[in-house]
C-alpha cells in the first residue's frame, strides 16, 4: 500500500510539474437547423425536417526544452450529426485525430537536424498531388547551400472519411460507411526524397523532388511521380514560381506502364511599398493522364473534379490596411481541356480560319 502511494503521489506530482509547460484548447459549437417540409406550417412537426450538429476540437501542445523546436503536439475533432425526418431519425457520428506529431530539432557545425515523427499534414512540392494528414515519419537537413528531406508514411490506419485519396474505379477503392465512427482507409505507402539548393543563379532557388504511392491491399496500384521547380525575383518586387510534374502510374498487376502526364503551375507574385499589399497571377495546366493521389475536392468521389485534363488561372491579392486588418480576394477559372478544344475551334471557324 505504501509504495501504490508513494508511485499515485509521484505521478500527481510529475502532472501537476508537467502542466505548467502545457498548452492547451478546445472549441465547441453546436447548431439546429429546421426545414417546412410538407406541412402548411413551421409548427406542423410531422412535416418539417430538422437537423442538429455539434462539432467539438481539442488541441495540446508541450514542448520538451525552453527552445520551443522540440514538442509534442496533438489535435483531435468530433461531430456528431442528428437528421430527423417525421417520425425517423438517423444519427451520424464522427472522430478523428487530426494531428499527433513529436518533433525534434539539433544544431550541428554543418547545419540543423529535423525529425517529425507521427501523423501530420505533408504536401509534396507541388502542393497538388499529395497533400494530407498520414501517419510516418519526417527527416530533414538544412545546410547554407542545400536542404534535403526523406519521408515516409502508411495511410492504413487513417480515417477514411477524413481524407480524400484517389484511387482506381474497381471494388478496393474505398466506399464511405456513414454508420461507422472510425473508418479505416485505404492502404498504401508513401515515400519521397527531396532537395533544395537556394541561391543556385543569383537568388533563385532550384528544387526537386521524387515521390511514390504504393497501393499494399488489393490489385496493384502504383503511382510515380518527379517534380521540378524554381522560384526567386524577377524585379526588386516581383518574383516568381514555376514547377513542373511528370507521373506514370500502374495498374492491376501489369507490366505495362501509363502513358507519361504532365502537371504544369506559374505564379507571379507584385509587392508594392503599400500597406503590406500583394498582388498576381496564377495557372496551372494538367494534361488528360495525370492523376495525383490527394482528391482536390471534399469528397472521395471519382466522379468529381480533380486535376486532370484542366486548365485553371487566377487573380490573387491582399492588403493590410490597419495593423489588424488584412483583407484578401481571389478569383478562379477552371475550363475542362476538351471544352477548350471545342471553344478553340469554334471561334477559328468563325472567323474562316479554317473551313467548316
Amino acid at each position: 500500500m505504501r509504495i501504490k502511494k508513494f508511485l499515485f503521489t509521484a505521478a500527481t506530482f510529475s502532472i501537476a510539474f508537467c502542466a505548467n509547460a502545457w498548452e492547451w484548447g478546445g472549441v465547441f459549437s453546436a447548431n439546429e437547423k429546421l426545414t417546412n417540409g410538407q406541412g402548411s406550417n413551421l409548427f406542423d412537426f410531422d412535416k418539417n425536417t430538422s437537423e442538429t450538429t455539434a462539432d467539438g476540437k481539442l488541441w495540446v501542445k508541450t514542448p520538451f526544452d525552453e527552445s520551443g523546436e522540440n514538442y509534442i503536439i496533438a489535435e483531435g475533432t468530433y461531430n456528431f450529426k442528428h437528421t430527423r425526418a417525421e417520425t425517423k431519425g438517423t444519427n451520424t457520428q464522427y472522430l478523428d485525430l487530426d494531428l499527433f506529431k513529436i518533433v525534434l530539432s539539433k544544431e550541428i557545425e554543418a547545419g540543423k537536424f529535423g525529425f517529425s515523427i507521427g501523423r501530420f499534414l505533408v504536401s509534396d512540392l507541388s502542393s497538388l498531388v499529395f497533400s494530407q494528414n498520414a501517419d510516418g515519419a519526417l527527416v530533414k537537413f538544412d545546410a547554407a547551400r542545400f536542404s534535403v528531406s526523406l519521408y515516409g508514411s502508411y495511410t492504413g490506419l487513417l480515417n477514411g472519411r477524413a481524407v480524400t485519396i484517389l484511387s482506381s474505379d474497381d471494388a478496393d477503392a474505398f466506399s464511405e460507411d456513414t454508420d461507422k465512427i472510425y473508418q479505416l482507409a485505404e492502404k498504401f505507402a508513401v515515400a519521397s526524397i527531396s532537395a533544395s539548393f537556394p541561391n543556385v543563379i543569383g537568388n533563385n532557388t532550384i528544387s526537386a523532388e521524387a515521390l511514390g504511392t504504393f497501393r499494399l491491399e488489393g490489385d496493384n496500384y502504383t503511382r510515380v511521380y518527379g517534380t521540378l521547380a524554381a522560384n526567386g525575383p524577377i524585379l526588386d518586387n516581383l518574383f516568381y514560381r514555376v514547377a513542373g510534374t511528370v507521373g506514370y502510374k500502374k495498374y492491376d498487376g501489369t507490366n505495362d506502364v501509363s502513358t507519361p502526364g504532365y502537371l504544369i503551375q506559374a505564379n507571379a507574385t507584385y509587392y508594392p511599398d503599400y500597406k503590406n499589399a500583394s498582388a498576381g497571377l496564377s495557372g496551372t495546366f494538367a494534361c488528360k493522364n495525370f492523376t495525383g493521389f490527394t482528391s482536390q475536392t471534399a469528397v472521395p468521389a471519382q466522379t468529381e473534379l480533380q486535376y486532370n485534363g484542366l486548365l485553371k488561372a487566377g487573380v490573387f491579392g491582399s492588403i493590410k490596411p490597419l495593423n489588424n486588418l488584412l483583407v484578401s480576394a481571389n478569383a478562379d477559372g477552371i475550363r475542362g481541356i476538351l471544352d477548350l478544344k471545342a471553344f478553340f475551334w469554334k471561334v477559328a471557324r468563325r472567323f474562316k480560319h479554317f473551313p467548316t
